[in-house]
């Protein structure tokens, strides 16, 4: 049986970006290699950010990073899993981690963007009560056209009552 860790970071270090960049190196769906300071650059000005690594035996086997857009929007930037591990359900399992700690600061809306090409990635996302916000067509292909989604997110019972809504940029 597998030792599956879910490893919760609110901060970047240099150390976590390198590990990041060469491990996205591994992903084929993430055709563009990311430099460590491109990753510190891009959570370096966020008020609020939050790192999961799924480790599978003390190994990185997926990670997912989001950040705040705004104090109650958070947006889940990057994320994924090894082809070697997509079968246990880590995908699934960081989602959850990270609505649970977007709820717990205060987030009401969680926001995401794909390609139409990701279909396990999309219907992830549905089956997990997210909902199509917007297009970005492709003039190449309709296989490239970007797809944002967004999820409201009810952090305490008081909320219920409110009419919060996620709200497009």
């Amino acid at each position: 049986m597998k030792n599956i860790t879910i490893k919760e970071l609110t901060t970047l270090t240099a150390d976590t970006a390198q590990q990041l960049s060469v491990f996205i190196n591994d992903i084929p769906e993430l055709n563009r290699p990311l430099s460590p300071e491109q990753l510190l650059e891009r959570l370096a000005h966020q008020k609020k950010c939050l790192i999961l690594l799924a480790l599978v035996d003390n190994q990185l086997a997926g990670f997912k990073i989001g950040y705040s857009l705004t104090e109650r929007h958070f947006y889940s930037w990057l994320g994924a899993v090894i082809p070697t591990q997509r079968h246990l359900g880590l995908a699934k399992t960081m989602l959850a981690e990270q609505e649970a700690w977007a709820r717990e600061q205060q987030f009401t809306c969680i926001s995401v963007k794909t390609f139409n090409e990701f279909q396990p990635m999309l219907l992830m996302l549905v089956k997990n009560g997210y909902q199509i916000a917007a297009l970005e067509p492709s003039n190449q292909d309709i296989s490239l056209n970007k797809i944002e989604l967004h999820k409201q997110l009810v952090c305490k019972e008081s909320d219920k009552s409110q009419n919060i809504t996620c709200k497009h940029k």
